[in-house]
């Protein structure tokens, strides 16, 4: 009888233990289904208000376009009349065809060095070479300044410049776009280099 009751006593407590790994689990279960729904919501509510954020660029930047589009002047200046005046600078590759509209502060450094590596690839081991420092005698800028001048002339490259204004243009043009706040940043640390303000008083 005893055993009987033993027996029965384990059962039970089998019994009991399965239910309280059920209940656990389902538990578990319906944790991780209502966070993720959560966290599934917040991502949508975060992208829906960063889609909200480009609409507003996108038509701020249409609404300028249209403004200037029926502005008889900038059309007489810029379109009628593509490529008469150039502005800013200009980088060029010749393998590539490509060219980059400089902008300061964007990382034309590091862009020197990257148009460096199409102009001189084997010059020396750009994998192990610091991005800091220009193997060269002078600056990563000034290199290749010194190599665009021997593969173009002025006219050769005002001539690839304005070409970009017509449909089917050789050379493939771009311009990168830096945080502004770390361009303002950028800006700061070269002004402190160049002494232009002491550091701790606004410029």
């Amino acid at each position: 009888m005893d055993l009987n009751l033993h027996n029965i006593y384990h059962i039970h407590l089998y019994k009991y233990i399965r239910g309280l790994f059920f209940v656990g689990v389902a538990a578990t279960t319906i944790f991780v289904y209502t966070h993720q729904n959560e966290s599934e919501n917040n991502s949508r509510k975060r992208m829906s208000k960063q889609d909200s954020i480009q609409e507003k660029r996108l038509d701020t930047m249409l609404a300028v376009c249209e403004k200037y589009r029926h502005d008889q002047t900038y059309l007489t200046e810029y379109v009628e009349k593509p490529g008469e005046k150039l502005h800013g600078k200009f980088t060029l590759e010749p393998k590539g065809k490509l060219v980059m509209c400089n902008t300061m502060k964007q990382g034309t450094t590091t862009w020197a060095r990257i148009f460096l590596q199409l102009y001189l690839p084997r010059a020396v081991n750009w994998s192990k070479q610091s991005p800091k420092f220009s193997p060269f005698k002078v600056g990563y800028q000034v290199k290749l300044q010194q190599l665009q001048g021997k593969h173009f002339s002025k006219n050769q490259k005002n001539g690839i410049v304005k070409s970009l204004e017509e449909r089917d243009h050789e050379y493939l043009a771009f311009f990168v776009c830096r945080n502004p706040i770390e361009r303002l940043k950028s800006l700061y640390s070269y002004s402190l280099d160049l002494g232009r303000f002491k550091r701790g008083r606004t410029p």
